[in-house]
């Protein structure tokens, strides 16, 4: 009877260790946009990013903001969605991207492309959104081996952003 009550203990403890281990959803802002990420992610810098380009990382994910304000470029206020896209796509045609697809709240696109610095190939889910005051390119990076297993976390994450009025 006690080694029954232990190993009922044993697993009641692991259940409840693992559990706690889980990720909490946590609320990430830029600009006047929100973002539901994990708690596992941080915010980090890093020299070689853009002015107006916010990152966070998890252990094996990668989320880089890219915001791209009305008044850097005159007209930019009254472009579509569509045609940013557009623009987007044909910025990273080098990495041959796959076609547009259009969502809901945005439009998304897909590449793969390698690092020069750790010779890794990397699998981008890139999104692009329309905020009050600025477009936002949002994407979501893993290394191209594990993409398959994060893309409906990406998709998620993508879904979850939201826009104050």
């Amino acid at each position: 009877m006690k080694k029954i009550v232990s190993l009922l203990l044993a697993v009641v403890m692991l259940f409840c260790l693992t559990s706690c281990m889980k990720a909490v959803p946590k609320d990430f802002t830029c600009g006047d946009m929100t973002i539901t990420l994990t708690d596992d992610f941080k915010e980090t810098t890093h020299e070689e990013l853009e002015l107006n380009t916010v990152c966070y990382e998890a252990f094996d994910m990668v989320v880089l903001i890219q915001m791209e304000p009305f008044a850097y470029e005159l007209g930019l206020h009254y472009m579509s969605l569509e045609h940013f896209t557009n623009l987007v796509w044909e910025e990273n045609y080098d990495k041959l991207p796959s076609k547009i697809t259009v969502h809901e709240k945005f439009r998304s696109m897909e590449y793969t492309y390698l690092d020069q610095e750790d010779n890794q190939k990397y699998k981008s889910f890139v999104t692009t959104f329309r905020g009050a005051g600025c477009f936002y390119i949002i994407q979501f990076i893993s290394k191209e081996k594990d993409y398959e297993s994060h893309k409906d976390t990406f998709l998620e994450f993508a879904n979850s952003v939201t826009f104050k009025q």
